[in-house]
Formats: C-alpha cells, sequence, structure tokens
C-alpha cells in the first residue's frame, strides 16, 4: 500500500511472488532463484503454464544457473527454426523443452557457453523414450474438425501400412514437418493387421510436398509407409489464385463451360493474399481424372469475366437521387407526421404513405442526401426507420449506378416504385 492507499502495486507484487512461490514449490525447493525468474517470466509470457512443470522438466532444470541461462535463448532460436507448432502457437512443449536441456549439457560438457547452435539442430528421432508423449486424438480428430472449421481448406491424404510398432507421435511429427495439418486419424486394418490413416493438411502445397517426400518413406527398418491422395480427394482438383471479385456462383458458371458433372464448388479465401483458392468436386473419381486431363489444354481466363461483367450496357433498376424510401414506418403514423419530420430538409414536392412505408420525394438532390444523413436509423414515432434512395425501373448504365447502390442500406427489400411518376409532374405542391 503506497502514500494513497492504493493498493493495486501490492496486489501485483503479491502475485507474482505466489507464482515464483509455485515454481519453487513444483521444483520440491530445488531450482535457484534465477531460474524461478526465467521461469515466472517464460509462464507470463504464455510460453510455458504452470501446469507445464512436471518431475521430468524440473529434474532437467536443477543443473541450469545464472552461468548458463543462455539454454532458453538456444531453446527459442532451435524451436523458431525447426518447430512448426511453435511458429504457430507460441508455446513451447514441455516434452521438447526437456530433451533440449539435457541435450544442452550432454554436448555442452560441462563448458557453459561454448556450445554451437548448429548442433543442437532439432531431431525428432532423437527425443528420449521416458519423456510423456504428446496427447492427439487419432480417432475423433477429423470428425471435429469439420464440425468446428468447415469452412477451411483441407487437402487429404491416405496413409498406409503402419506397422503397429510405429511410434503415432512421431510419424505424424514427419508430416508436420511440411505445413499445419488438420487432423490425423488412424484406424486398424484387420486383414493385414496393420493400420492406416487419413492426415488432413491446412494447405494444398504442404500436402504436395509431403506426399512427394514420404510416400514409401521407410519410417522403421524394413518398414515402409504408403502415401497417396485419398479417394475423396481424387474426387476434386484444385484451382489457384482466383480472382477475389469472383463469387461462387459465378465461378461454378464458368467452370461449368469447361468440365462436366460437377458436384460441389469448395471456394476459400486466403487472408494474406487478394486472391482465392478452390475445389471442384465430381460425383466420381473417373470424371474428376476426365476433367484433370483438360487442364492443360483449356486456359480459363477471369479476365475477359471481369471486363463482360463491366461492361454490360443495361441494368435493371437506376436510383432517383431526389427520392427517398422510408421503411420500417408505424403503421399508425400519418402522412402529416412523417411530412413534417422530413420538411426540414428542403421543399417536398412528392409524399406518399402505405402502410410500413412512405416515400418522399424532393426538389434536389442536396435535400434528399442531407435527410438520408441525417434521419436513417434515427426513430420516427415508436420504431426505428430504415432510409435509402429511391429504385426507378428502367434500363441504364450498369456503371452509373454502382455509387448509389452504395447509399442504399438494405437492396434487398422492395423499396418503391415510380408509380407516381406522372402524378410528381402535374403537381408541383406537395400531397398530404
Amino acid at each position: 500500500m503506497d502514500e494513497n492507499n492504493n493498493t493495486s502495486g501490492y496486489t501485483k507484487c503479491l502475485s507474482a511472488l505466489t507464482l515464483m512461490g509455485d515454481i519453487y514449490f513444483r521444483s520440491s525447493h530445488r531450482l535457484n532463484l534465477e531460474t524461478c525468474v526465467k521461469l515466472d517470466e517464460l509462464i507470463n509470457s504464455k510460453k510455458l503454464k504452470l501446469n507445464d512443470l512436471d518431475v521430468n522438466l524440473c529434474q532437467a532444470l536443477i543443473k541450469v544457473n545464472i552461468d548458463n541461462l543462455k539454454i532458453f535463448e538456444d531453446f527459442e532460436i532451435d524451436q523458431t527454426k525447426y518447430n512448426l507448432n511453435y511458429q504457430q502457437t507460441g508455446h513451447y512443449d514441455p516434452n521438447f523443452l526437456t530433451y533440449f536441456i539435457r541435450k544442452w549439457f550432454d554436448l555442452n560438457d560441462g563448458k557453459n557457453g561454448e556450445i554451437k547452435q548448429e548442433d543442437l539442430k532439432w531431431d525428432f528421432k532423437a527425443a528420449e523414450i521416458d519423456l510423456i508423449p504428446i496427447k492427439f486424438d487419432y480417432e475423433n480428430s477429423k470428425y471435429d474438425f469439420f464440425q468446428k472449421y468447415p469452412h477451411i481448406l483441407n487437402y487429404e491424404l491416405f496413409v498406409g501400412n503402419i506397422a503397429p510398432e510405429m511410434d503415432n507421435d512421431k510419424l505424424r511429427l514427419k508430416f508436420e514437418k511440411y505445413g499445419k495439418i488438420n487432423y490425423f486419424i488412424i484406424k486398424k486394418d484387420v486383414a493385414s493387421k496393420n493400420y492406416f490413416g487419413f492426415i488432413g493438411f491446412a494447405d494444398y502445397y504442404c500436402g504436395q510436398k509431403a506426399l512427394e517426400n514420404l510416400s514409401e518413406f521407410e519410417v522403421l527398418p524394413k518398414k515402409r509407409i504408403i502415401v497417396e491422395i485419398s479417394q475423396q480427394q481424387q474426387k476434386k482438383i484444385f484451382f489457384d489464385k482466383v480472382p477475389y471479385h469472383l463469387t461462387k456462383k459465378k465461378l461454378f458458371e464458368i467452370y461449368s463451360k469447361h468440365f462436366e458433372n460437377i458436384q460441389t464448388l469448395f471456394l476459400y479465401e486466403k487472408k494474406d493474399d487478394n486472391y482465392k483458392q478452390c475445389f471442384l468436386e465430381f460425383d466420381t473419381r473417373h470424371q474428376a481424372n476426365i476433367a484433370r486431363s483438360k487442364l492443360s489444354t483449356i486456359e480459363i481466363n477471369y479476365e475477359i469475366v471481369k471486363k463482360e461483367d463491366e461492361s454490360s450496357d443495361e441494368f435493371k433498376y437506376t436510383y432517383d437521387k431526389r427520392k427517398i424510401f422510408i421503411k420500417n414506418v408505424n403503421s399508425n403514423t400519418t402522412t402529416d407526421e412523417v411530412y413534417s419530420h422530413f420538411n426540414t430538409f428542403g421543399k417536398i414536392v412528392f409524399i406518399r404513405k402505405i402502410e410500413k412505408y412512405a416515400i418522399i420525394k424532393y426538389e434536389d438532390e442536396a435535400s434528399a442526401l442531407e435527410a438520408i444523413n441525417q434521419k436513417n436509423k434515427t426513430f420516427l414515432g415508436p420504431n426505428r426507420i430504415n432510409i435509402c434512395y429511391g429504385r426507378i425501373e428502367r434500363k441504364i448504365k450498369k456503371s452509373s449506378t454502382n455509387e448509389l447502390k452504395r447509399k442504399c442500406n438494405d437492396n434487398d427489400d422492395n423499396d418503391g416504385d415510380d408509380d407516381d411518376d406522372k402524378s410528381d409532374k402535374e403537381n408541383k405542391k406537395p400531397k398530404i
């Protein structure tokens, strides 16, 4: 508590001391102060959790002191270079940290600070047997992924000939070296007594690299795994660099001109790119192979499609910038009340109230724009109203309506016809 009776500093200090005490208690009072301070820093930065300090890790940390705290910097460099999981999550795996510390002291041989970084290159094969295995759901991870992330890109591979003695975690890490995976499920093949699995990659090209490098890979002596594109994935063909402005419906029309029997189109947006990616799925693998064989002989020019859209000479509607359409008007609100609510923005030459809608036409465009800016999303009586420009059903150039369409808040509702155009000419005074 300070001189102003402020206890916030004391509370923070107490929480920090409590965490230090927990760290020291978990190590059975065997870690030195400098190591506890460093672990406190890692926990506060979310790189470690207090529960990660198990018996194995605390035992390895006993040798760490103020002279060799560089071990944590070396581990950070190592994980940043070689561990894709750490690059994606920013969280240390306590089992890897335990193994690294042991390896660090074995290589260092008691000579603090003289170890070379290249000697510490991450080697998953060298992980020690007594470490707790990484928990991964090899039964339900595929189901869980599609339940939670149905709209995320997925490229699936089949992994066969998995021997019973193979370590599932080490096998999974072989694949994770090539990119982020969405799931990995493993099932038993009753006929051969071996196992098989399906692994889903979050990136098409990462899956292709894994396919090229791990097919017929010898995981154990005389034990080679089979890696192929899954049968479900074989029904799909991949397209990259799809222009961002094209919708799913438009793309389906484009691809249907070149390919037959398209069942589904899956469209994916890339956060750091101005393009999209998509899969075309066909009814059968044979139909997909026929479509795939055409890719080398056809060229889909998306830019031509874009120019065709932009050069369309006619559009069904245009917008009268003097007329406003008011939605969600209370049915008990009178025409006089609507007139009084909007006449302050300029001269009204036409007004009409129909049930929950109202149409007002001003003498000039500036008055209509001011009414929209000032009264949209405000209350008229008990209801909050929505206002946009009124539509006119006639064909004009599409390019002239783009700016006006953006002024309209809701283009899906019917927002007024021009049934009274003749009345507008005949009546210079407002109808009330």
